[in-house]
């Protein structure tokens, strides 16, 4: 997997994110958004367990930087549903279970 960033000199000059951006800089000292894109280079699926726990294994390093405060990730989303159907607050064990999730969401089979 390689993650790639996307920082907030990506939000186009003018825009209400970017005119927010600036105020927030101008009176506070600023902040720093970082989007993390993860993509699978040998044509798997990031839904796959091992890819989710591979997303679980980065986001808790990046978390325990400093300064970094709330660092939310897919993996949160299917760790939030595997608390409500099975009582645990882990990445599911299958791609079977995942697809489940995903269809009991309201979402298609993702590839």
């Amino acid at each position: 997997m390689i993650p790639s960033f996307v920082l907030e000199e990506g939000i186009p000059q003018g825009s209400p994110p970017r005119e927010g951006y600036e105020r927030i800089r101008e009176k506070f000292g600023g902040f720093r958004l970082a989007n993390i894109v993860v993509e699978r280079t040998d044509g798997g699926s990031i839904l796959d367990p091992e890819s989710l726990r591979e997303i679980d294994r980065m986001q808790s390093e990046i978390a325990s930087q400093p300064g970094v405060i709330v660092l939310p990730s897919i993996v949160d989303v299917f760790k939030q549903f595997n608390l409500v159907i099975q009582g645990k607050a882990e990445i599911p064990a299958s791609r079977e279970a995942v697809d489940q999730m995903m269809l009991l969401a309201g979402r298609s089979k993702l590839s």
